[in-house]
């Protein structure tokens, strides 16, 4: 009887172990994840802002082509923003205000 439950406190022993590393792996996974997407977020607004002020420039100014990637650049803005949401845990205020400043700057 005694060999039975040293057996199952073992494999319970080994598995709390298991579930435990693998936590860990994935919460790791989903750190670098979440760099991921903060990072790509930041390029896009810098891309943004590059093709607004080449759009503003006074010998392009009203090129339907710009105009036109400035549109497809809000769009996929507004899109990696859900995703952004969607896939972080949480956001810190300074992130919230900076990025409500980059929306009113970019509309």
């Amino acid at each position: 009887m005694n060999v039975i439950l040293y057996l199952f406190l073992f494999f319970s022993v080994v598995l709390n172990i298991g579930l435990f590393w693998y936590l860990r792996q994935l919460a790791q996974n989903y750190t670098s994840i979440n760099s991921d997407v903060y990072s790509v977020r930041d390029k896009t607004y810098s891309l943004i802002e590059h093709i607004d002020s080449v759009y503003n420039m006074d010998r392009i100014y009203g090129d339907s082509v710009i105009e036109g990637m400035i549109s497809h650049m809000k769009d996929y803005n507004e899109q990696l923003k859900f995703f952004t949401e969607r896939f972080t845990l949480s956001l810190d205020s300074e992130d919230l205000d900076r990025e409500d400043n980059e929306k009113e700057e970019i509309n």
